[in-house]
């Protein structure tokens, strides 16, 4: 007779790992496009805000590395490796600039879905510490 396995998977933190996952491997591929991005900007303003410290990106990989941690698992990457749309730039030009900021907008979609998910997970989760990391992403 086959053994059972009786360690039971909790849906909701497996959801919350994967979801946890997905926000870091954007962060990661938002970071490369928005470097990508400054290089091709017109206008420095705009290459200011795109960098790290603008974009607090840094700041949300190490929240996520804490949650990460205070969790006492390792997150598995995401199954797609580009869960971004790879940007298309021409030549520097102020036109190109509207065109980063608009695809730069764009960019922001997925990134908040993911956070949006990830607060009430936690919460049902009863995970208070993780609740409060979520809400200062």
């Amino acid at each position: 007779m086959p053994k059972e396995n009786t360690e039971t998977v909790n849906p909701l933190m497996e959801k919350f790992s994967q979801t946890l996952a997905a926000a870091q491997s954007l962060e990661k591929q938002a970071n490369k496009i928005y470097q990508k991005f400054i290089k091709a900007s017109h206008t420095p303003e705009l290459a200011k805000c795109l960098s790290p410290g603008s974009t607090d990106s840094d700041k949300h990989l190490q929240r996520i590395k804490l949650i990460q941690t205070s969790l006492g698992t390792k997150l598995s990457p995401s199954k797609k490796n580009d869960l971004l749309p790879n940007p298309k730039l021409k030549k520097v030009s102020s036109q190109q600039d509207l065109d980063i900021i608009s695809q730069t907008l764009n960019l922001q979609s997925p990134k908040l879905a993911q956070y949006q998910i990830l607060h009430p997970l936690a919460s049902a989760l009863n995970r208070e510490t993780q609740a409060e990391l979520l809400e200062q992403l």
